[in-house]
């Protein structure tokens, strides 16, 4: 009879504290259960009773616990994980692309810079999925001049800058890019890239690749054809088509002479390279 009432005051007193849904009211530490068990025993029978029971219980309820808190742990970390992945970026409908920034204040080096924001947007204006881009002749009115994003997303007509800083190592470039958004003046995305002068296409192709991949947008096989199609992988035919744009975006006779020159290089260094033979013909317009 003794081995019974103790075994009711294990289940009443300790289990039920034990598998307590409020944590607060589960016992706290080893020590403590210990001592209940204790107390139990010496007013019940002032002598040590049978206990393997309890402790085949106890070690039962402990891998239990440890059991619970895993899997909890695991859902936590899944939904965390899960949440992030749908929410993480926030849906871009409208972008401007704006002059990128030559951190090297080299001369030599706004070929670069130029070419490097005018390809994005014209590989960008191909895909659907933005509703609008703002021009090149809008978005380079910011050239060289301090940037609010707030108020270039307002006279732009867009909620989302792509923003970017060339700096230049002897033959290596690091460009930095970031995407703003204009209606929180917050940072949303931003990623640096590095190549050699010599890469610049590929660099360019990088840069449109990680957009792409942060607004989850999948091209379709009509919109990969129309940006793949105008580019060569010829590097002196892209830097002499880069200079060619560069000297054609001034507007002046003695630039478009210069860029007419630079076009046809180009074409000699690439007879299939279709950007190069486009703005060859704008030339003589």
């Amino acid at each position: 009879m003794p081995e019974l009432n103790y075994r009711s005051f294990i289940r009443h007193l300790i289990l039920d504290m034990t598998l307590a849904k409020n944590p607060d009211n589960r016992y706290q530490s080893a020590g403590d259960f210990n001592s209940d068990c204790m107390a139990v025993k010496n007013s019940l029978f002032g002598e040590t009773p049978p206990t393997r029971t309890c402790r085949i219980k106890s070690d039962r309820i402990s891998r239990k616990k440890i059991f619970i808190s895993a899997a909890a742990a695991v859902f936590i970390t899944t939904a965390v994980i899960v949440l992030l992945f749908f929410t993480g970026s926030k849906k871009i409908e409208s972008i401007a692309v704006l002059p990128f920034t030559n951190q090297t204040n080299n001369p030599e080096m706004e070929y670069l810079c130029d070419g490097l924001a005018e390809s994005i947007i014209e590989s960008i204006e191909k895909l659907q999925r933005f509703k609008k881009i703002a021009p090149r002749s809008s978005a380079f009115y910011y050239k060289g001049k301090e940037i609010d994003p707030v108020t270039a997303g307002q006279k732009l007509g867009v909620t989302t800058l792509l923003m970017g800083i060339v700096t230049r190592f002897e033959n290596e470039l690091m460009v930095s890019v970031e995407l703003i958004d204009a209606l929180e003046n917050s940072r949303l995305w931003g990623k640096n890239f590095k190549s050699s002068v010599e890469n610049i296409g590929q660099l360019e192709d990088n840069i449109c690749t990680a957009i792409i991949k942060y607004c989850k947008i999948k091209p379709d096989d009509n919109e990969k054809f129309l940006i793949e199609k105008l580019y060569t992988d010829n590097s002196d035919a892209y830097n002499l088509y880069l200079q060619g744009r560069f000297y054609f975006e001034k507007m002046t006779q003695d630039n478009y002479k210069k860029s007419l020159e630079l076009f046809r290089s180009a074409i000699k260094h690439d007879d299939k390279f279709a950007k190069a033979y486009i703005y060859l013909a704008r030339t003589h317009m």
